[in-house]
């Protein structure tokens, strides 16, 4: 269901939102605060974290 790739897309966004250190080197920042809110289905990513 969804279009193909969404789950590999939420993976990804899930494991940045998770990994600090991941963010800085990809130039994202180490503050997860500054990302914007985003939503994995029915979790929100202040629960990811």
């Amino acid at each position: 269901m969804g279009h193909r790739g969404t789950k590999v897309l939420a993976e990804n966004l899930r494991y940045l939102l998770k990994n600090p250190a991941a963010r800085k080197q990809m130039g994202i920042g180490s503050n997860p605060e500054l990302l914007p809110e985003m939503s994995f289905g029915p979790y929100p990513a202040s629960s990811l974290r």
